[in-house]
């Protein structure tokens, strides 16, 4: 398995991708230890992914691979990914602020 993150909020939600999908760990504290627990965003329709940037509300960019290469939103980690509009066949998301820019 061949993992990478990309960012991190204050809540300890890390986000990137492991083996070509999208992904996020949790990260938790308990007694002075700290654990991460591997999960992957929904995917539905892309053979690759990756997640890119989180803002403080969980609401996490990044890309998908199918026919095309759109850029992708999702609106938390439960939801299903949104694909950004844009006049280009190939595009990625980097970064969203707290307000969702």
């Amino acid at each position: 398995m061949t993992g990478v993150a990309r960012d991190i909020n204050t809540s300890r939600l890390i986000v990137g991708a492991m083996d070509s999908s999208a992904a996020f760990w949790e990260m938790t504290e308990t007694n002075g230890s700290i654990q991460s627990e591997l999960h992957f965003f929904d995917t539905t329709g892309f053979a690759t992914s990756f997640a890119f940037g989180c803002n403080e509300w969980g609401e996490t960019v990044g890309y998908g691979r199918n026919d095309l290469h759109p850029a992708l939103y999702w609106p938390s980690k439960d939801a299903p990914p949104q694909v950004l509009p844009t006049t280009f066949e190939l595009s990625s998301a980097h970064a969203i602020n707290n307000d969702g820019v």
